[in-house]
């Protein structure tokens, strides 16, 4: 298991992989579900009551395919690509869900199930996996209205 730095009121469900050489920081009342992947050389930041729901991937290295090919891919194909992941506070990251290295995941924002996410979500955002409709404006937040703030 990795570094993991846990403030109060924390939890991580069992049945998760956190990679050695990743560096996980969480902020009061942050949560992670159960049987979640979390690899990869770089670190991932959940920000107070961030939530990770049940079996997603959170990646902060990946290799291009050509990394696949061994000795007869071009060598500047085969080095890694590392970055780190932002979960802010009160985002939530819905079940099946796959974020990519490098990315930023707004205040208050959605991710529905089964999403694939590759770059930032701005704040008070909902992205669900729907036939041409991904993005939703979130209009109501803690009890206040979003454009009040």
């Amino acid at each position: 298991m990795g570094t993991i730095e846990r403030e109060d009121d924390t939890y991580i469900g069992p049945f998760n992989l956190i990679d050695d050489n990743l560096h996980l920081l969480m902020k009061r009342g942050s949560e992670i579900g159960n049987y979640n992947t979390i690899k990869g050389n770089g670190k991932v930041i959940m920000g107070q009551n961030a939530v990770i729901s049940d079996y997603c991937s959170i990646l902060t290295t990946v290799r291009s395919a050509y990394g696949m090919m061994g000795e007869h891919a071009p060598p500047k194909f085969t080095d890694p690509t590392d970055a780190d992941i932002y979960i802010m506070d009160d985002a939530y990251i819905g079940a099946y869900s796959v974020i990519c290295p490098g990315v930023r995941i707004g205040e208050g924002a959605v991710i529905g199930a089964y999403s694939y996410i590759m770059k930032d979500v701005p704040p008070n955002t909902i992205i669900r996996f729907k036939p041409k409709k991904l993005e939703t404006e979130r209009r109501w937040f803690r009890g206040k209205d979003v454009e009040q703030q």
